[in-house]
């Protein structure tokens, strides 16, 4: 009984299976799924802030708490602090993002 004691481990052990389902889910679901909706709705979210009232103090101040707030800052940044320019490496960003995340979760 000491000997059972002494070598079970306390915390819980998980397959394989288990973390591979926890983070790509079954049919669809699961944690990186969940992630990438958040960060497609961040990149939809600035890119309306920015349709609603073209200013880019205004979204980055706005972004302040976002997952993506450093790619909106770097966007703004090498857009020239223009606008319609900041739209664009963001929809640009947000292209290459998701298709990156969709190829890992296929894999």
């Amino acid at each position: 009984m000491a000997a059972t004691r002494l070598f079970d481990d306390p915390e819980p052990n998980y397959t394989s299976t288990f973390v591979w389902g926890e983070c790509f889910g079954i049919e669809n679901s699961g944690r990186c799924t969940t992630i990438k909706k958040y960060i497609v709705r961040e990149f939809r979210r600035a890119t309306a802030a920015l349709k609603r009232g073209p200013s880019v103090e205004t979204l980055v101040v706005e972004a302040a708490t976002w997952r993506i707030r450093d790619i909106v800052v770097q966007a703004v940044a090498s857009a020239g602090r223009d606008p319609t320019a900041t739209m664009k490496a963001l929809v640009s960003c947000q292209r290459r993002i998701v298709a990156i995340v969709h190829r890992v979760i296929l894999f």
